[in-house]
């Protein structure tokens, strides 16, 4: 879904640091960014925005991204659970309609969210996320399969990194 031209710029452009998830400026003109929180330092390619979309993850040059929204998943679930709870002790004490409309004003709150959030690119292979830019109608949702390679070739290199600090560790 589109957002409108309007609130996408009001969200500052931003990315979230892979290792440490905080949030930091997204550079103007600059080959190596670092981390403000952690101290991390990527390789910067501007060359991934064209257009204010991103083709492809200006941290680690990989073109499969996907699309989210930007709102925590746990709050989510505990406007739903919450709803779901409200819900359940109206209809113990038969008050049917109470607890119906608690049910559709749960919905409509989710309704209303989903069309307010705006959406972040997420890259599958670093993990980092990126706020304020154009949507890419390239990069769709999330993608269980494409998403488990890349979690098994990062599970592949941790364990080689691991078996590499082994080997190299006096015995």
């Amino acid at each position: 879904m589109q957002q409108p031209a309007g609130l996408q710029q009001r969200v500052p452009r931003q990315y979230q640091c892979p290792k440490c998830a905080g949030w930091n400026p997204v550079p103007t003109a600059t080959d190596r960014v670092a981390c403000r929180y952690c101290g991390v330092s990527f390789s910067w390619h501007g060359d991934a925005v064209q257009g204010g979309r991103l083709v492809h993850c200006p941290l680690c040059r990989e073109p499969m991204m996907y699309v989210k929204k930007d709102f925590p998943h746990g709050w989510g679930l505990a406007i739903l659970l919450a709803g779901f709870v409200v819900s359940t002790v109206l209809w113990f004490y038969f008050e049917y309609i109470w607890a119906l409309a608690v049910l559709v004003a749960t919905a409509a709150i989710d309704a209303l969210l989903y069309v307010a959030i705006g959406d972040v690119t997420c890259c599958y292979r670093c993990g980092a996320v990126f706020r304020g830019f154009e949507r890419n109608e390239e990069h769709g949702p999330w993608d269980l399969e494409i998403g488990e390679k890349f979690r098994h070739e990062r599970k592949q290199a941790e364990a080689a990194a691991a078996a590499g600090d082994r080997s190299a560790s006096p015995g």
